[in-house]
């Protein structure tokens, strides 16, 4: 047999088990829980629908409970790989007590603002159907030029990812509260609410969060708290 090179490094020795643990990065899994959140916001809007018939209601409860362990899966794959606890957290998924439905609401005029097309177009159908009008936004500079845009409807609320090409959560908030906005704010984002910038943009009057991936009802309720929590602030209940 042939020696080694006098400089050679060791071979690495054999594992009994896994190598090594898999890593998955903040923004990676920031990304895979925005697509978990469509499986699943899909998935749960589909099983409300009055005509959903039984066994389809079981498969989709099926892909829903899938989505689910899907993103404990990203918080397995995270733990012991970074020290950021803002990147996943366990959430009780048990529903907000707003006290009233969002269909029972007049019609509001909703901006959903995501650079995911297809988010953006799930939560349209969620929110068309409660009976109310949507405005699908791709960016930080789109809801700026909406805001200046007097032929625009303004919004009763927004919902906006927290993480855009042009701009985060926080920064479309104070601009804003700096433009005189008083409208609620829903913040959706796949990292938790302990990333700096998404506890700091909570320290805004009327700012919510919402972790996904959420199904449906969870995001419906939480609307519902942030329309009612703007009545109440204005003594209109």
């Amino acid at each position: 047999m042939k020696a080694p090179p006098p400089n050679a490094e060791p071979a690495p020795a054999a594992s009994a088990g896994v190598d090594s643990a898999p890593q998955l990065s903040p923004e990676a899994a920031h990304r895979y829980n925005g697509l978990l959140s469509v499986v699943l916001g899909y998935a749960s809007h589909l099983q409300q629908r009055p005509d959903c018939a039984p066994e389809a209601k079981e498969a989709l409860q099926h892909i829903c409970e899938a989505a689910q362990k899907g993103r404990r899966l990203t918080a397995d794959l995270l733990t012991g790989t970074h020290d950021e606890g803002w990147v996943e957290e366990a959430v009780d998924n048990a529903p907000l007590q707003s006290g009233r439905a969002l269909a029972d609401w007049p019609a509001q005029c909703i901006w959903v603002v995501d650079d995911d097309a297809v988010f953006c177009e799930m939560c349209q159908q969620v929110l068309t159907a409660a009976g109310h009008t949507v405005q699908q936004i791709d960016s930080m500079h789109g809801i700026q030029a909406a805001w200046e845009d007097p032929a625009m409807a303004p919004p009763q609320l927004l919902i906006i990812d927290f993480s855009m090409p042009d701009g985060n959560g926080l920064e479309c908030c104070t601009w804003l509260r700096d433009h005189g906005a008083t409208v609620p704010v829903i913040l959706v984002s796949g990292f938790s609410a302990q990333h700096p910038d998404i506890r700091a943009a909570l320290q805004s009057r009327n700012v919510f969060f919402l972790q996904k991936p959420f199904p449906v009802p969870e995001l419906e309720d939480l609307i519902a708290v942030a329309l009612g929590a703007q009545l109440l602030e204005r003594g209109c209940v």
